[in-house]
């Protein structure tokens, strides 16, 4: 074989050599192109579903910072928990074991005031709790005194079993009209209407519910 003819093939397999290189090179690089395409479409997805994510936490805050707590009472005196919301009706339910029977404000016969008689019946018990006006603001304090007489708020967190409780004790003092007065001391005291009443030992006085209502 001549010279001139293995130089001819040479340079032809060169060629070939070269065009396989060069498509290997293209298939290379559409490779990455894809893979960065793929990354580029994958994160584009992340990010949606973040973004979407965070939407959704954003709406359910709102959704929550629109609900509000009413307290009611059913016929029977039943603790009713509405749950009001512009854009879903939750259902109203009883949240206690006890019934709302009244309640009334003391006030002392030389004038003092301050503080509230609530009437429950808890498990077919009549019961009395005296609650300070001044402490009323405070959930831990009306919960020991309903829990005191067996009164129980159902409530999976606390954050919501205190609500209620602010919720109820505030309705309370909304719809209260009774009034009682309670004398300071034994012996006669002057009560409403110019009228005198005389009060023996042993009778319910002021000092004894400001005791109650601690």
């Amino acid at each position: 074989m001549m010279d001139s003819e293995i130089r001819a093939r040479l340079e032809e397999q060169d060629i070939k050599n070269r065009m396989e290189i060069s498509k290997k090179m293209a298939e290379g690089q559409m490779e990455i192109e894809k893979a960065v395409l793929k990354e580029k479409l994958l994160n584009a997805e992340k990010l949606d579903y973040e973004q979407n994510k965070n939407q959704m936490q954003e709406y359910k805050k709102e959704v929550t910072k629109m609900n509000y707590l009413e307290i009611g009472f059913g016929t029977q005196g039943e603790v009713e928990l509405h749950t009001k919301n512009a854009l879903v009706k939750v259902p109203e339910c009883n949240i206690t074991n006890f019934l709302f029977k009244g309640i009334e404000e003391l006030i002392c016969s030389d004038g003092r005031s301050g503080f509230y008689k609530l009437f429950l019946l808890v498990n077919s018990r009549n019961e009395e709790v005296y609650l300070d006006r001044r402490k009323i603001g405070k959930a831990e304090y009306l919960l020991e005194k309903i829990t005191g007489v067996g009164g129980r708020i159902h409530a999976n967190k606390k954050t919501v079993r205190d609500d209620i409780l602010l919720n109820f004790v505030a309705k309370l003092v909304e719809i209260c009209e009774e009034e009682k007065i309670i004398p300071a001391n034994i012996g006669w005291i002057k009560i409403p209407e110019k009228n005198y009443k005389f009060i023996q030992k042993g009778e319910l006085l002021w000092k004894d519910i400001v005791e109650n209502a601690k």
